[in-house]
């Protein structure tokens, strides 16, 4: 995956969940019409920013495998600050590569 094009479909994604906290993934994946394995691969590259609570939380002790995970941005957090971490992060390891 290209830079831009990754950072287009995180940035998607990202505006997504400003409009849709409390989402999950697979709902993520099916309204953008992205794979749901590139979402997981963005969520992934952004997870510091973001705040997920399983639907199990509260049950009790079960052990409930494969349950949807409810994923949302953590307070103050918006699409134009994520990119622009990414993108000083890649010039951070970028200049360290040299």
């Amino acid at each position: 995956m290209g830079r831009p094009k990754k950072y287009s479909q995180i940035l998607k994604i990202v505006k997504f969940l400003e409009e849709n906290p409390n989402t999950y993934l697979r709902e993520i994946s099916r309204s953008l019409n992205i794979s749901s394995s590139t979402v997981h691969r963005c969520l992934k590259e952004i997870s510091e920013f973001l705040i997920t609570k399983s639907v199990a939380d509260g049950v009790g002790s079960l052990e409930l495998p494969n349950l949807p995970i409810m994923i949302r941005l953590k307070q103050g957090v918006n699409a134009e600050g994520i990119i622009r971490f990414l993108r000083m992060k890649e010039k951070i390891e970028n200049i360290k590569k040299k």
